[in-house]
């Protein structure tokens, strides 16, 4: 059981951890809301709401709704590229479009536009990074690579 002062927003605050008989366990703080509802602490746990801003989502889904159309009228699904694209097709085009940012940043106007191209950039950088990742997880080269993932920190 924890025990604590509730805050002005309901949260609680704990003043001690008191053991329930889990031989001598400590238990997290619980915030108690103004309703009686409880909830294990959020410190340490990934805050994607904060990390995430909703309209670069927002402009990154309408960039990649825009791009789903194939010549012939057909539409791919949302999800088409977690099939996998090489990691070098992501580099070439990652550059080609960071080039066109720094063009637009430097007040050289491109076809696209500077949020076109911004869009484009996420999109190579997330799917290389998602063809990592995978390759990671699966302990397998990714994209033809015969090098190994290094593991160093970044």
């Amino acid at each position: 059981m924890i025990r604590g002062t509730i805050g002005p927003v309901g949260s609680v605050f704990a003043s001690s951890a008191i053991s329930d008989g889990d031989a001598g366990k400590q238990h997290r703080s619980v915030r108690q809301f103004d309703t009686g509802a409880t909830r294990d602490e959020d410190a340490g746990k990934i805050d994607f709401e904060g990390f995430l801003s909703p309209l670069t989502i927002r402009a990154y889904g309408e960039y990649m709704n825009r791009h789903r159309q194939l010549p012939d009228g057909s539409q791919r699904a949302s999800d088409n590229w977690q099939l996998g694209i090489g990691r070098e097709v992501y580099m070439k085009s990652l550059w080609r479009h960071f080039f066109a940012v720094w063009e637009e940043n430097r007040g050289i106007a491109t076809p696209d536009g500077l949020v076109e191209n911004l869009c484009a950039v996420l999109f190579n950088a997330s799917g290389m990074l998602h063809e990592v990742l995978k390759a990671k997880a699966d302990h397998t080269p990714s994209a033809g690579y015969s090098f190994p993932l290094a593991d160093r920190e970044d």
